[in-house]
């Protein structure tokens, strides 16, 4: 190699450690994975590990310009080593504390062949080729890279339009009528689906929220993230149609952002609920002292948990139209 390519070479490698260092090494989504950022740290390996395999096949230019005579060479080359790179730091991450994660190298792979291709189509070296495949082939591997990058994004998409539709219809903080609304459910020993309502519960609007809870002490469902500011608001109510012949306990339990994990730093509220329709409705403005002496904080709540008591039986619950008052 000539000297004069040395810088380039060094410049190069130092862009791929560096590439490899924002892709792998920071973790913007943090423990949860059940968030905007993480979605968008997940997509982001695409451009990442995408801007990665550009320096590699850079390098193997480089490096390997007179092994390789082929073009395309080169750019197996480049994916190769992406992939390779990306499974690797998966590996590495197996001992924890981060999780590795299979379709963390599916990314990676997916960023190498989107980058690779539309260099590949903008490549002078590789002109005579294109022609020889065909007036089509470019049209077909952009509407590949389309799609590729289409499905890869997806989810942080949805994301967006989930805290859009958040913002949107607050202070409704539910109404079951959306697909995105799930994106901020979880769920514990119970089930949770979008159904119709009961037929004899003429009050439920539209889709409702259909709960299986089992046996246990902790049965539900909890809406995450919800919008936090409930400043001015007397009470949290929602509509519940009660599945069974015998009354069950409900729970619903609030937590800001200053929670960390003790059962009396969040405000619990308990009630029963009887057979058919039911209307909960939890104080807010005069239930903010929580157990453990502090307010809650009401311009930042975090999560809301919907649980029942019932530690024997399966009950079927429908819920609908959480809103605040």
């Amino acid at each position: 190699m000539k000297a004069a390519g040395k810088p380039y070479l060094l410049t190069r490698s130092i862009g791929a450690l560096g590439v490899v260092a924002v892709a792998h090494l920071l973790d913007v989504g943090g423990t949860s994975r059940l968030s905007l950022l993480a979605d968008l740290f997940n997509a982001g390996h695409v451009v990442l590990m995408g801007a990665f395999s550009l320096v590699m096949l850079g390098l193997s230019s480089d490096v390997l310009g007179g092994r390789i005579s082929n073009r395309l060479g080169h750019y197996l080359v480049a994916s190769s080593a992406t992939v390779l790179v990306g499974g690797l730091s998966e590996l590495a991450q197996i001992p924890g504390p981060r999780n590795a994660d299979a379709l963390d190298v599916a990314r990676d792979a997916a960023g190498a062949f989107c980058f690779l291709s539309i260099h590949a189509i903008r490549d002078k070296l590789l002109e005579v080729s294109w022609k020889r495949w065909g007036r089509w082939t470019r049209p077909v591997v952009i509407a590949i890279v389309v799609a590729v990058l289409g499905v890869s994004w997806s989810p942080a998409l949805a994301w967006v339009m989930a805290y859009y539709h958040r913002g949107a219809i607050f202070p409704v903080l539910n109404t079951f009528d959306s697909r995105f609304e799930g994106l901020f459910w979880t769920t514990r020993n119970a089930s949770l689906e979008r159904t119709m309502p009961p037929p004899d519960w003429p009050d439920a609007d539209g889709l409702v929220g259909s709960v299986f809870f089992r046996p246990s002490n902790r049965s539900g469902f909890a809406i995450n993230k919800v919008y936090p500011n409930w400043s001015g608001y007397e009470s949290l109510q929602l509509s519940a149609y009660l599945a069974s012949d015998i009354p069950t306990t409900f729970i619903v339990q609030i937590e800001d952002s200053h929670y960390r994990g003790a059962n009396d730093d969040r405000l619990t509220f308990a009630t029963e609920v009887q057979l058919g329709a039911n209307v909960v409705v939890v104080p807010l403005q005069n239930a903010t002292y929580l157990p453990s002496g502090r307010s809650l904080d009401l311009e930042r709540i975090e999560r809301v948990y919907f649980l029942t008591g019932d530690t024997t039986r399966t009950i079927t619950l429908y819920v609908d139209n959480i809103v605040l008052k």
